[in-house]
């Protein structure tokens, strides 16, 4: 009774044995007509009767389905309902040691509430950054990749799709190789650049300044601490925005 899941068991005659407080709560189901352990069809009944039950097209069927499983559930089952007052319930049943079935109902409105908002959050803030001129990249303390947008792939040329699996600096640093060094370039000039990177993408410094790749491209960086301890990176590619030189000045 002190759990926030509804619990009801059913014996094999299809009876109701025991049931909880959040059974009754969670059903608005009167307790003492259960203590009078009705069966598990007039439950059905009196749930549809109260419109607590999903919208079904066919509720004989519907109901002759959830009875058949006192003789066809072999493993635990588990499923999300939604029902008409907008509630959302996780489902799990499970066929009773001594016979009959096992079912635990629990809300998870609120949970899934919490989810679509963050979701909606996190897609509003990406669209967001996919439309930045910058490349904007977002490493956490650990030195793994967290956030990134479409133009920072572009402008380093790597692959989204190995983006969002959350790289370490160090990975991303040798995917990048090839516009830092020519193929077959020796490692003895590699590895000093490479630490430098990682120790720019890691650091816990406010910086701003110009790189100048080999290929030509000319990029204004700026890192800057979050609090959480992580550390944004933004990327402006200036190699072909006019008035600028070539170590990205102002010359208008």
């Amino acid at each position: 009774d002190q759990l926030l899941s509804g619990i009801a068991i059913f014996g094999p005659d299809k009876q109701l044995v025991f049931s909880n407080t959040a059974y009754a709560r969670i059903w608005q189901l009167d307790e003492e007509w259960l203590a009078a352990a009705p069966s598990h069809g007039d439950i059905l009944e009196r749930l549809r009767d109260n419109r607590q039950l999903p919208e079904q097209a066919d509720f004989p069927a519907f109901k002759a389905s959830v009875m058949s499983l006192y003789t066809s559930l072999m493993e635990r089952q588990e499923e999300q309902i939604h029902l008409p007052d907008g509630r959302t319930l996780r489902v799990v049943t499970s066929p009773h040691p001594l016979g009959g079935l096992l079912f635990i109902f629990e809300d998870v409105s609120d949970r899934l509430e919490l989810e679509r908002s963050r979701n909606t959050v996190v897609a509003v803030q990406q669209a967001t950054l996919d439309h930045l001129y910058e490349g904007v990249a977002v490493f956490g303390s650990d030195g793994r990749l967290k956030l990134f947008n479409t133009v920072y792939a572009t402008v380093w040329n790597l692959d989204p799709v190995i983006l969002a699996r959350e790289p370490h600096v160090s990975d991303i640093a040798e995917m990048t190789r090839p516009l830092f060094q020519k193929s077959g370039g020796d490692d003895e000039d590699w590895l000093p650049m490479k630490e430098a990177i990682i120790r720019g993408a890691l650091g816990r410094e406010t910086s701003e300044h110009i790189i100048q790749r080999p290929d030509g491209s000319v990029l204004r960086h700026a890192a800057v601490p979050l609090p959480d301890g992580a550390m944004l990176h933004s990327y402006l590619d200036m190699t072909k925005m006019p008035g600028l030189s070539a170590d990205g000045s102002d010359v208008s």
